[in-house]
């Protein structure tokens, strides 16, 4: 059984096999890791079924009953996945797969599972074709010590401080690709300059300088600065994140969301208000004017009454204010 991230990635991959897209053989997780709430796998049940809600949660309209089945498959695919006694887990650099790696890993040595996991590195799998397979460096099959190895990633993202991940990222005994991915996942923090994570800070100035359709500006912050391609946190969180920014029950809302038939704030329009546009001005700070009560990965981030930790240029920066 091959894996990868994403039911679209698995097309890829199954193409780039000579499988097909909709290939048995390949399975792609449905689930972007490196978005929202991270915790240990006790239950993969009760584990999917919290993902999928949370998903949910960053969908729709504000106080639209979404239906339960609204983003169907994760535990089946997972289960599938897991019964097979052979797995090639196909990785990008991204933390998204580093991600899938480490979870997956935690998974089959909580269940002491007597599956065969081989590794293949690729440069990135949406730009395979049958003749670029090369490119991916050999298989490698994973022993017990790299099963270890890799569930540390998981397990220093779901950890409730950021201690461990910021250890883990400057210990140059672990692997770089690992590191590397770890260290894109402090963006998620709010910056100690506005309060803001840096995507929601780019999603701003794409809101106001670009376009005030929302669906337009969460394309333009999704493209790479480079123009190779898109980054890998998801259409669906910046959504959530703008929802969260413009929500009537904050003080000083930073966003106000247009009017729209459509019934997801995605295809409606957003305007920056005088505290959003304050915010990214510098001049006001979000987590000043309205608090904040967030999850990265298993830390848990509250104002007033908790532990704040801020993006800065040295790294992370605890504050309790």
């Amino acid at each position: 059984m091959h894996v990868t991230c994403h039911p679209e990635r698995a097309a890829v991959v199954g193409n780039s096999l000579g499988l097909g897209p909709a290939s048995d053989e390949v399975v792609g997780i449905p689930d972007s890791l490196s978005c929202g709430p991270a915790a240990p796998v006790r239950d993969l049940t009760a584990w999917c079924a919290e993902r999928e809600a949370w998903w949910r949660s960053s969908d729709g309209a504000p106080g639209e009953d979404l239906p339960e089945n609204h983003y169907p498959g994760l535990l089946e695919t997972c289960e599938r996945a897991l019964a097979a006694p052979e797995l090639t887990l196909w990785l990008e650099p991204g933390a998204n797969y580093q991600l899938l790696a480490g979870w997956l890993a935690e998974l089959l040595l909580a269940r002491g599972a007597d599956v065969r996991v081989d590794l293949v590195q690729v440069e990135r799998d949406a730009l395979l074709t049958p003749t670029r397979l090369g490119r991916g460096r050999p298989r490698k099959r994973a022993s017990l010590s790299d099963l270890e190895r890799l569930a540390e990633v998981w397990r220093v993202w779901c950890a409730p401080t950021p201690d461990p991940i910021l250890e883990y990222i400057a210990n140059p005994a672990r692997p770089a690709l690992s590191r590397a991915a770890l260290r894109t996942l402090l963006d998620h923090y709010p910056r100690s300059q506005d309060g803001l994570n840096h995507w929601e800070w780019r999603c701003l100035h794409a809101l106001r300088d670009h376009s005030p359709v929302v669906a337009r500006a969460i394309c333009d912050t999704l493209i790479r600065p480079d123009g190779d391609g898109c980054e890998e946190i998801g259409d669906l969180w910046l959504l959530g994140r703008l929802r969260r920014l413009g929500a009537a029950r904050l003080r000083f809302p930073l966003l106000e969301f247009g009017s729209t038939s459509v019934p997801r704030i995605g295809f409606g329009t957003a305007r920056l208000t005088d505290a959003g546009e304050s915010v990214i001005a510098g001049t006001a700070d979000a987590i000043t004017l309205n608090g904040i009560e967030d999850r990265v990965g298993g830390v848990t981030l509250k104002s007033p009454g908790g532990p704040v930790w801020r993006r800065s240029e040295s790294g992370l920066e605890r504050t309790d204010r």
